[in-house]
């Protein structure tokens, strides 16, 4: 009886080894080019170069649009405080 239970233990840890083992695969989620999430033991989640590129430029296009009004909006600025200056002084 009591080699019965050792058995049947052994069992239940090596059942609950494979359930936590499920849960550890299971909470890493990565993708691939066929399916959009798998999962995988192996695999770490990650962005792709093409994406990465993608947004960099996305960032590039945005900062050439806004870049030159800023510019154009510090100039009056400092030309407005200038003027400001002289008719100050007079």
């Amino acid at each position: 009886m009591c080699h019965l239970l050792q058995h049947r233990g052994e069992g239940i840890k090596k059942i609950l080894k494979r359930v936590q083992d499920n849960i550890n695969i299971s909470l890493k989620r990565t993708y691939s080019h066929i399916n959009l999430f798998t999962y995988s033991p192996y695999k770490k989640a990650a962005f792709t170069l093409a994406e990465v590129l993608v947004t960099l430029g996305i960032i590039g296009v945005v900062a050439a649009l806004t870049i030159p009004a800023l510019i154009a909006d510090y100039k009056k600025i400092v030309y407005v405080n200038q003027l400001k200056k002289i008719c100050k002084c007079n």
